[in-house]
């Protein structure tokens, strides 16, 4: 798990051998001030129900109530320590954008859950 925040700091960087994953925070934080909205999607290592976190932009907060998830989380997704998420990359750049959570890696219906959000 690596941080887009820290990740774009160069130094720190080649100092820690992260080359690799330097260029593609890069890439991914370039497209992301390009772009016109957001969907990061994932599953997660706990056994929790599906959940959005959507930035704090009102066209964030208004797609993320429409997503066919269980739960949707307001106004944590900027609690993170200096920012470095994805959704932080969006809102420097004032792009809106929501994170999916979709359930457990394991469980058999995360896989439908992908499917329904990009439906």
């Amino acid at each position: 798990l690596f941080d887009i925040k820290t990740l774009c700091d160069s130094d720190l960087a080649d100092q820690e051998g992260y080359r690799y994953e330097l260029h593609r925070a890069r890439l991914i934080t370039e497209s992301i001030r390009h772009a016109d909205f957001v969907l990061d999607i994932h599953s997660c290592s706990s056994d929790v129900g599906s959940f959005a976190l959507p930035s704090s932009l009102d066209l964030s907060e208004l797609l993320a109530e429409h997503l066919p998830v269980k739960y949707v989380i307001e106004s944590l997704v900027h609690a993170c320590l200096d920012g470095g998420t994805t959704l932080d990359a969006a809102l420097w750049n004032d792009v809106p954008g929501v994170c999916v959570e979709c359930g457990q890696h394991t469980h058999k219906d995360v896989g439908k859950c992908f499917a329904q959000i990009l439906e």
